[in-house]
């Protein structure tokens, strides 16, 4: 029952009529699930969670140490889809646990049972999720993910249903749409979130990580594993620094229409957040300048037709 009111929740589509008493109702929903979603994922036995070695699709994410204590529930979550991916990695910063897997709680060790792994690298902040993994399994389709978010059970299965449609195009849950005004980009919190309808492929739609993105990690060169660029252009936004190779390498992005609600937070995971830093005190503007000139990438850009 749970998966059902969470997945209506996260798909019903925003009306601009919307009266006081559908408002009331969400509202209702979103406390109702702020509250069982946590308890729902603690208790889930994990021996209802597990991976499928024949899956198409490998999965990614990343994290730090402020966010470890519950990382588990989010992983448990990936863990529950009805697609199941082959693997699931979490990629971890040496400079952050030196310890390894001696820094890590039995929360997260519990869940290598079930098809967890934990591999240790250099940290990239958040390139780290797709950076390592797109090496290691350079012809696997990668979905990356965020660490802090409770994923709807159909997430990696809309994602792949989609992959199939558009098998040349990066898939995304949730999407900004990049807007230009005379010929400059429009700041970056103005660009519309996962706009009805918007779904065939364009240059113009940003893929974020909080929702799923999926890639198929051989459309890409060797430049967008460029760690010295990275670093100095890019370092805390990796859906940017993507989007610029993206663009360059003629790689559209599609927006599965599927989800128009922001999925559930993992409690106690915003207390240091990158997005706040990123979009609330403008960095995103800043990164986005700086990448999309490094790259020679303007208006014209993305007037491009795809084919």
């Amino acid at each position: 029952m749970i998966h059902i009111i969470y997945n209506y929740f996260l798909t019903r589509e925003p009306s601009k009529k919307a009266n006081k008493i559908i408002l009331w109702l969400r509202w209702q929903i979103y406390k109702y699930l702020k509250k069982v979603l946590p308890h729902y994922y603690r208790n889930l036995s994990i021996q209802k969670l597990g991976i499928n070695s024949r899956s198409e699709i490998v999965v990614s994410l990343t994290s730090y140490p402020e966010r470890i204590p519950v990382i588990y529930l989010s992983i448990k979550s990936i863990l529950y889809q009805s697609y199941r991916p082959s693997k699931v990695i979490l990629w971890l910063g040496l400079e952050q646990f030196p310890n390894q897997e001696k820094d890590l709680p039995k929360s997260l060790l519990d869940l290598k049972e079930v098809g967890l792994e934990i591999e240790f690298c250099m940290d990239l902040k958040p390139h780290t999720k797709y950076y390592y993994v797109f090496k290691k399994y350079p012809k696997q389709l990668i979905v990356t993910v965020d660490d802090d978010w409770f994923y709807p059970v159909e997430m990696l299965e809309t994602l792949l249903e989609h992959h199939k449609k558009n098998p040349h195009c990066v898939i995304a849950n949730r999407v900004r749409e990049i807007e230009i005004t005379d010929g400059k980009f429009k700041v970056y919190r103005s660009w519309r979130i996962n706009e009805i309808g918007h779904s065939l492929p364009s240059h113009t739609l940003l893929a974020t990580g909080v929702g799923g993105v999926l890639y198929n990690p051989s459309w890409f060169d060797e430049q967008l594993f460029d760690v010295k660029n990275i670093k100095r252009l890019a370092l805390n936004a990796d859906d940017i620094w993507l989007k610029g190779n993206e663009v360059r390498c003629d790689i559209p992005v599609v927006f599965t229409n599927r989800y128009f609600s922001s999925f559930m937070e993992i409690p106690n995971s915003q207390n240091k957040s990158l997005y706040s830093s990123n979009v609330f005190e403008g960095k995103n503007d800043t990164q986005i300048m700086d990448t999309f000139a490094f790259f020679g990438i303007d208006e014209k850009s993305f007037n491009r037709f795809v084919k």
